[in-house]
């Protein structure tokens, strides 16, 4: 739920950036801005998570072999666990940031 929040307020925080730094660009750039800046705030979301577990030695990723959860997938499964946490947090993002996009060119003009 928190990677879903966050691609709906990173997109509103790369619009904010945008209209604060020039009115000359068209609505459908500024929403291309903000998708993008929250999926790349997302990317570096992940790579600190990585960092922070590898310091640490966190779960963050959950990619430890030994978790009380069983890393939420089957023993026989082919991906490493810390790929799909990866890849589930990536697409909530990208849905987030969809739907905050969809919400802005409604509702903004």
């Amino acid at each position: 739920m928190i990677h879903l929040l966050s691609g709906i307020g990173f997109v509103g925080f790369g619009n904010a950036i945008v209209n604060a730094a020039s009115t000359d660009i068209n609505k459908p750039g500024i929403l291309i801005f903000g998708f993008t800046f929250s999926i790349t705030l997302h990317v570096f979301w992940e790579v600190l998570e990585y960092i922070s577990d590898c310091l640490s030695h966190g779960n963050a990723q959950r990619w430890q072999k030994v978790n009380a959860a069983k890393n939420h997938m089957p023993e026989g499964a082919l991906q490493p666990a810390g790929l799909v946490d990866t890849m589930n947090d990536t697409i909530c993002c990208i849905v987030g940031a969809g739907l905050a996009v969809i919400a802005w060119y409604i509702t903004v003009s």
